[in-house]
C-alpha cells in the first residue's frame, strides 16, 4: 500500500465562546478562490448527514474541494483550522498535483484571513499550510461573502487536486495534524460523514474514508482480462 499525505497543520480555536462541533468534508463540485458558490454541494443533506463522494479515476485530474460547516445550534466561531489529508492508494496511480487553501475578500474589502499559508507542496504531500483570522471571525457567515453558503452553514475553504491512472483505486481521508485542534476539550470535530466524532490526537483519522477514488468501470473489466490472459500465458 502506498501512502500519499497532505499534510497541513490543524487547529480550530474559538473565539468569544467555546469551541462547537465543526464537519470538514469534500465535495466534487466547488470554484475559484474569488467565484461565487452555485448553492449547497450535492454531498450535503444536513450537518449530521451527506455523502462522501467518490471520484472515477478514468479523468485522470480533478479536484476535491474542501468544505467547512459549523452546527447550526452550537454555535461559536473559529478562526484557526487546517487539515492532514491522506491517500491511501491500494492500485494503481494517484498523485496530490496541486492545492489551493482559500483566501476570501468580501465586496466591501473585508479579508477572511489575516494570516494564510499554503504550505510547501511536494510530490505526494503539502507541508505547513495554516489559516489564522486575525479579526477573530474566519470561520463564519461575513457580509457579501459569495463563498459561504447560509442553507447548509458551510464555507468553501479550499481544494486539493489529484491526479490518477485509469486503474487507479484509493481511500481518501482527513485526519489531525500537529498541534491542538480544538481549544475546549471534548468538543466534537467531524471528518467526512457517516462516522463518529474524530479525537483531537495527532495522526487521528476519520473511521470511514472521506472520498474514494475508483476505476472507470471498462477500465476496471480490461485490466481485469489483462491480469487472466497474463496468468494463460504463464501457465503456458
Amino acid at each position: 500500500m502506498h501512502r500519499l499525505g497532505l499534510l497541513i497543520v490543524l487547529s480550530v480555536t474559538a473565539v468569544g465562546s467555546e469551541a462547537r462541533a465543526a464537519r470538514f468534508w469534500f465535495s466534487l463540485s466547488g470554484v475559484d478562490e474569488v467565484q461565487p458558490i452555485d448553492g449547497t454541494p450535492s454531498e450535503f443533506t444536513d450537518f449530521f448527514t451527506g455523502v462522501n463522494p467518490e471520484l472515477s479515476a478514468d479523468t485522470g485530474r480533478a479536484r476535491l474541494y474542501i468544505w467547512g460547516t459549523r452546527d447550526p445550534f452550537a454555535g461559536g466561531y473559529y478562526h484557526r483550522i487546517g487539515w492532514d489529508i491522506t491517500a491511501y492508494v491500494t492500485q494503481g496511480d494517484v498523485q496530490f498535483v496541486d492545492s489551493r487553501m482559500y483566501d476570501y475578500f468580501t465586496a466591501d474589502g473585508r479579508e477572511r484571513w489575516g494570516v494564510i499559508v499554503q504550505g510547501g507542496l511536494s510530490q505526494h504531500t503539502l507541508e505547513d499550510a495554516i489559516m489564522v483570522a486575525n479579526n477573530g471571525y474566519g470561520f463564519a457567515p461575513k457580509l457579501n461573502d459569495l463563498q459561504y453558503d447560509p442553507e447548509s452553514e458551510s464555507m468553501l475553504l479550499g481544494f486539493v487536486e489529484l491526479e490518477m491512472s485509469p486503474d487507479a483505486r484509493a481511500e481518501v481521508f482527513f485526519g489531525v495534524g500537529p498541534g491542538e485542534l480544538l481549544s475546549v476539550p471534548n468538543q466534537p470535530l467531524f471528518f467526512g460523514w457517516g462516522d463518529n466524532a474524530v479525537p483531537d490526537i495527532e495522526g487521528r483519522e476519520s473511521t470511514l474514508a472521506d472520498a474514494t477514488i475508483v476505476p472507470e468501470p471498462t477500465t476496471l473489466a480490461l485490466f481485469v482480462a489483462a491480469a487472466g490472459l497474463l496468468r494463460v500465458r504463464r501457465r503456458r
